[in-house]
């Protein structure tokens, strides 16, 4: 009987330290057009640049995509290099607003990025908002930290041809947007939503096994 009881203090133990350990849960890539390997066009992209750049003008680039369900977005990795000047750059993510993009929902400061055309692969900006996208469509935008700022940067082409809508701003002149266009490099990535358990339930359910435990010694 004595040992019964120990083996069942070991159970218990084990499954209250089970319930009580981080869930992992895999991200789902909501969309992509990163290549094999997460590549993508080494040498081809579209401007992102600040006034006083060698471009001459702001640009703001855009992508759209869609998302095909309800997820908790993890993070958004980016073919994106820097090719001169300051090397700083502003990431939305925005919302759908007749055909381009619209409300913010999240904001990134992308810094130091990599050369433009050293392709060491994609930037990855991990999401810290609590931004849950729904089937709809959503765009990714590129500008200029400080617009009047010297940084020019290029938002890499994708490598598997895929087809979309791409949206460009200058100097803040309102959005010119480009349907059948190839798309640039990046890709979407989210937890399905409801998937993981709360923090609060699992402890919970280890308090509740100790508590069993308790009785069962007594």
């Amino acid at each position: 009987m004595r040992e019964h009881l120990v083996n069942l203090w070991k159970w218990l133990a084990l499954t209250a330290c089970l319930a009580l350990a981080p869930s992992t849960s895999r991200a789902d890539v909501i969309f992509s057009t990163l290549g094999p390997g997460d590549t993508f066009q080494c040498c081809v992209g579209y401007t992102v640049s600040g006034l006083k750049s060698p471009v001459g003008e702001e640009l703001l680039t855009a992508n759209e995509f869609t998302s095909t369900g309800n997820f908790a977005l993890t993070q958004i990795d980016l073919g994106f290099g820097w090719v001169t000047g300051t090397n700083s750059f502003t990431v939305t993510l925005n919302a759908d607003a007749n055909g381009q993009p619209g409300t913010v929902l999240e904001t990134w400061e992308l810094d130091n990025a990599q050369q433009f055309g050293s392709q060491t692969g994609p930037e990855t900006l991990m999401s810290v908002g609590n931004v849950h996208l729904t089937s709809a469509n959503y765009w990714i935008v590129i500008g200029p930290l400080n617009p009047p700022d010297d940084m020019w940067g290029a938002w890499n082409l994708d490598s598997t041809g895929q087809i979309g809508t791409v949206a460009q701003m200058t100097d803040n002149g309102g959005w010119n947007v480009f349907s059948g266009t190839t798309l640039s490099a990046f890709d979407v990535l989210g937890k399905p939503a409801g998937v993981v358990p709360e923090p609060a339930t699992l402890l919970l359910l280890g308090s509740g096994l100790v508590g069993l435990l308790a009785r069962r010694c007594h």
